[in-house]
């Protein structure tokens, strides 16, 4: 996968279905992890710190 085919952080939290990472909950995590191996790597470490 390419960096213009990764999701970005407005995809993730569109699919999500939250505004933005701190309305993360323990249900959205399974979902989040799910989209990890596609994300670009930013969004994943901006999500997770």
């Amino acid at each position: 996968m390419t960096m213009s085919e990764t999701i970005t952080e407005q995809k993730v939290l569109n699919k999500l279905d939250i505004p933005d990472f701190r309305h993360m909950t323990k249900d959205k995590v399974m979902g989040f992890a799910s989209m990890l191996p596609d994300m670009d790597p930013e969004v994943a470490k901006k999500a997770l710190g």
